[in-house]
């Protein structure tokens, strides 16, 4: 069809009557946004009315339809012009920004705006948001919308075609340190491998996205194998479950299509019985069903049964073809049946363990949050140089009073004098001098002797950063304004009836010293503050009776209970807050530990936290390197990264923690069977380190057994299920049984059992012989490596039941 001139000229009045109208709607809102923009509106409007009086000559002359149209498209183009200036030139004048003054950028466009008016704050560069856009209703800006900014856009960006295309944009800054992504796998079983950025290179956590080709595999499919297998060590099958088959130590139970029925075989194969389709009645095809006490097919129902202590087989009507009864069994049936039954018992009290939910503790809600730790030597970091911890982001915002977390007066002193002056500094770890605890230089670490007692690395230090990072994981933030300031106040080589309060030392009014500096630097500020936790590790000097202090499981534990209490009273009473701060505890022991106390003091420990649910057991402290009476710098980087992971897990996830430990422990015979409360199964056997430089791996894995007779030898340690471990004994029992873990006489205080906690330390062992670090701390299996952050299980004495 032909366009007439008449038509065009209509379709290009059309247009420019579009563009007036978009013309106009520029116009309008150039003069709503402000006075100084008349002349780019003046010409959005000499542009609109050009363009009007371009489509009314279109309409009353067709013979200059040309040039109208012409003149049409003119005026559109300008008005769109027009319109773009006074659009830019608005969205130019009113845009934000935030200054110390104006923390929002409200302040501002409230006062260039009037009643109705919009206007923009920009968010900064490393925000989620590049703006936001707020309206001024009645002097008050209401947020309206905001823009996505460059954080929000990476932090979607976690799959990758490779691992060097993943690695560069870690390089690039677009995959934060601690934070995770994928890249697609060459192996056919998998479809993508989750890496994490640690410390700038990517590095597998071992959780892989499976590919279909794997789920595939997984599949049951119908061609006569079994579903599944249980098989031994060497490959020896000791269980199958399949369409046709059900085989066990008690029934091996088969389907023959010949027979249209099941035979029923002894453990060599021998054909016991034979029950086939011509024996059931002519019913409808039954459902298989697969259920705890019965298992029914078209040609076999198996169930159990109070009349008999085993198995009833019946046709598909009801009638009894053959009994077996469990009495026939060996002691390795019940044994197995049994330790199924106490390890889904376990797990079952594991899975209860952590869904449970505490909130009942205060949590770091205040502008500055104060973290104390105090205890003995192990809590501010005797021999602990030199110190690794050299370098913390500043966005975590770890602060420390003075130019260390611990005082001038490291071991002396009721009053807490700040290295430096009473100012809150950026958290690092330092070494100081044990003779007047000033900071020591590099040189002066290197010409002292290593194993002299001067403080560097401490657990307080690598904690918060620890749950400081994992806490900014979860909550996928890259900065925060509140504060975390770590406060040491211990003191070596104490008695708890030297750190108690009142004691004639006044060592327990430092933390009295130290709290009140900090909130009279929060209100002078015109912040809050709180206390949200105590970082207790000590006693060892009371498992020596030589030194002066309780060795009695329960006068220690009231001793403690009673520092504990009086820590909460007076720091409440200073900081004003309602709830009370959280304790967390490490257990006393390695080489301190002493039989002749019964293992009093990590046991008291264990006792205080099982009755307040707001004091909690981070871990024993044997499986870390160390000096032999102390950990060495990696060995307090070590247990702290431990104290960060819990910290992460208590005050951010709300979890009430325990560490891995006995639930029940039985004998029957020569036979020990122990059951283990497991965060995170299964259990496993890994060498310790001691508090030495050298793997140990002992004979009875850490575990020791007495009776009245004394000693009874262990000929072997086993690992039988994921919570379970059985001790078989050399001879029989005599009276009493108690089992011993961690133990002095069979162990030195440490040992060798596990769980399978998989959380990566933010740091790795360092080696630093530049620094004046021992040569027997080059251990070839820990260097340039993440700390195993695997749970070691707690020291304990306890009674065995008899069976």
């Amino acid at each position: 069809m032909t366009i007439t001139e008449t038509q065009k000229t209509a379709q290009l009045a059309a247009d420019a009557a579009v563009s007036a109208a978009e013309a106009k709607q520029y116009m309008l809102e150039a003069e709503q946004g402000y006075q100084d923009t008349s002349a780019a509106a003046q010409q959005a409007q000499d542009a609109a009315g050009s363009a009007l009086l371009s489509k009314q000559s279109a309409a009353t002359s067709e013979e200059n339809s040309l040039q109208y149209a012409t003149e049409a498209g003119v005026a559109r183009d300008e008005a769109v012009t027009a319109a773009s200036n006074a659009s830019e030139y608005a969205q130019n004048k009113f845009t934000f920004y935030k200054t110390a003054s104006d923390p929002d950028g409200t302040i501002a466009g409230l006062a260039a705006t009037t009643d109705g008016q919009s206007f923009w704050v920009a968010q900064g560069p490393d925000a989620l948001s590049a703006a936001w856009q707020y309206q001024n209703k009645a002097g008050v800006a209401v947020l309206q919308a905001k823009q996505p900014g460059t954080a929000a856009i990476t932090g979607t960006i976690r799959e990758f075609p490779t691992l060097a295309a993943a690695q560069a944009d870690a390089d690039a800054g677009n995959i934060p340190v601690g934070s995770t992504a994928y890249y697609r796998s060459s192996d056919d079983s998998a479809l993508a491998v989750e890496v994490i950025n640690n410390a700038g290179t990517l590095q597998p956590t071992g959780r892989k996205m499976p590919s279909q080709n794997y789920i595939n595999s997984m599949i049951i499919t119908d061609d006569g194998s079994p579903i599944m297998t249980v098989n031994d060590d060497v490959g020896f099958r000791l269980a199958a479950l399949g369409r046709d088959l059900l085989q066990n130590r008690a029934i091996h139970a088969e389907y023959d299509d010949t027979l249209e029925g099941f035979i029923f075989r002894d453990s060599v194969g021998f054909i016991i019985q034979q029950i086939g389709v011509p024996l059931l009645s002519d019913v409808d095809d039954t459902q298989p069903i697969v259920e705890q006490e019965q298992l029914v097919t078209k040609a076999l129902h198996a169930e159990a049964t109070d009349d008999v202590t085993g198995v009833l087989f019946r046709d598909s009507v009801g009638f009894i073809l053959l009994s077996v009864d469990g009495e026939q069994q060996s002691i390795s049936d019940s044994d197995s049946a049994d330790i199924a039954k106490r390890n889904s018992d376990n797990i079952a009290a594991a899975d209860a363990m952590r869904a449970e939910i505490n909130y009942s503790f205060q949590r770091p809600v205040f502008d500055i949050n104060i973290i104390v730790t105090y205890g003995q030597s192990y809590s501010n970091g005797t021999q602990g140089v030199p110190c690794l911890t050299r370098e913390i982001k500043d966005s975590l915002n770890l602060k420390m009073l003075g130019m260390s977390v611990r005082p001038l007066n490291v071991h002396s002193g009721s009053t807490f004098n700040p290295v430096g002056s009473a100012a809150l500094n950026n958290l690092v770890a330092v070494n100081q001098s044990d003779d007047d605890g000033h900071i020591m230089t590099d040189a002066e670490v290197i010409a002292a002797s290593p194993w002299s007692n001067n403080y560097g690395e401490s657990v307080d230090i690598a904690s918060l950063q620890m749950w400081r990072t994992m806490q900014f994981q979860q909550n996928v933030i890259s900065s925060d304004s509140r504060q975390y300031v770590a406060l040491n106040c211990g003191v070596g080589g104490q008695i708890i009836e030297n750190l108690e309060k009142g004691a004639s030392t006044g060592f327990y009014n430092r933390i009295i010293s130290a709290v009140t500096q900090v909130k009279g630097i929060a209100d002078a500020a015109g912040k809050t503050c709180g206390v949200v936790g105590l970082l207790y590790l000590g006693n060892e000097y009371n498992y020596d009776s030589t030194k002066g202090g309780t060795t009695d499981r329960v006068a220690y534990r009231n001793k403690l209970r009673g520092l504990i209490d009086d820590f909460i009273s007076d720091t409440i009473a200073i900081t004003g807050q309602e709830s009370v701060p959280l304790t967390l505890l490490y257990q006393t022991g390695g080489s301190y530990t002493r039989d002749v106390t019964k293992m009093s003091i990590g046991e008291a420990q264990l006792d205080i936290c099982a009755a307040d649910q707001n004091v909690m057991m981070a871990s024993p402290n044997y499986m870390v390197t160390g000096k032999g009476g102390h950990p060495d710098a990696n060995g307090y980087r070590w247990l702290a990264s431990q104290f960060g992971k819990v910290l992460h897990r208590v005050q951010d996830r709300s979890q009430q923690w325990k560490p891995l430990q006995p639930r029940n422990i039985t004998i029957k015979g020569t036979l020990i069977r122990i059951d283990f409360l497991v965060w995170s199964p299964p259990l496993k056997f890994m060498s310790s380190y001691a508090i030495g430089t050298v793997a140990q791996d002992y004979s009875a894995r850490g575990f020791r057994v007495t009776d009245d007779l004394g000693d009874v030898p262990i000929s072997s340690v086993k690992i039988v299920a994921a919570t379970v471990v059985d001790l078989e004994l050399s001879r029989e029992t005599s009276g009493s049984v108690f089992v011993w873990y961690g133990s002095e006489t069979a162990s030195g205080g440490c040992g060798n059992l596990f769980d399978s906690d998989g959380t990566i330390s933010l740091s790795n062992y360092e080696y630093r012989p530049d620094l004046g670090e021992r040569s027997s701390a080059n251990i070839t299996a820990l260097v340039n490596k993440p700390y195993p952050l695997n749970n070691p299980c707690v020291a304990f004495y306890r009674q065995a039941t008899s069976l």
